[in-house]
């Protein structure tokens, strides 16, 4: 199967340091490993997923408002729009989720849409919809946007049901975060941003059911 990853135009993929866009990458492989072609719709500089392809996006370079705009590349570049449209399915991680909109008006169910990271972009049409985890669901219809006192009003907020919405978390590699051959402490860490959204208040329940000691660290 040919298999369309559409990210976020503010980051590579993977990232360099921070960036959930390395859940993008994390799925890429998988799908790669299971014998899927997997073309990756991402800034330059991203890498090209194994034996798939890279279709290099504009960078808006952490700059939401230009974001905003260059995510518009997804639907208005014809030649971008023809890339994808040639995959069997259209995975659309990127904040705008213009192209899962624009494919559902056209009839097109190929689609579906990963809300990640605060749920602050809402696809217009909202079927299709995988979200990480019940609290991001409960995130994005309540209107969080991440964003807390930043003025970007623009940004909106997901509304209305989702009746379709499935949990799907995210793709993790555990071996990433391997720590053989270390002397271990008996004790977890969470680094995040302390946004309800990110999960903490999800570790710390998970923490005291099961009696282990959990540190939180964020700035």
């Amino acid at each position: 199967m040919k298999i369309a990853l559409l990210a976020p135009t503010n980051f590579q993929v993977p990232p360099v340091g921070y960036g959930g866009e390395i859940f993008i990458w994390n799925l890429a492989r998988g799908l790669a490993a299971k014998g899927h072609e997997v073309v990756l719709f991402a800034v330059y500089g991203s890498q090209t997923p194994p034996g798939g392809r890279l279709v290099p996006m504009r960078n808006s370079r952490n700059d939401w408002r230009k974001m905003l705009d260059v995510e518009r590349d997804y639907t208005e570049n014809p030649e971008i729009r023809r890339e994808y449209l040639d995959c069997d399915v259209v995975h659309d991680f990127s904040h705008r989720k213009n192209a899962h909109d624009w494919m559902m008006q056209e009839g097109d169910p190929r689609v579906l849409s990963t809300l990640w990271g605060s749920c602050w972009t809402p696809p217009f049409i909202k079927k299709n919809v995988v979200v990480w985890s019940q609290d991001h669901l409960k995130q994005g219809l309540s209107g969080a946007t991440g964003f807390e006192g930043s003025g970007i009003e623009e940004l909106g907020a997901l509304s209305g049901a989702l009746p379709s919405a499935a949990v799907v978390p995210g793709c993790v590699d555990t071996s990433f975060y391997s720590a053989d051959g270390v002397k271990k402490e008996d004790w977890y860490i969470f680094m995040h941003r302390p946004h309800p959204a990110k999960g903490v208040l999800d570790a710390m329940r998970l923490a005291h059911q099961v009696g282990v000691e959990l540190r939180l660290v964020w700035d």
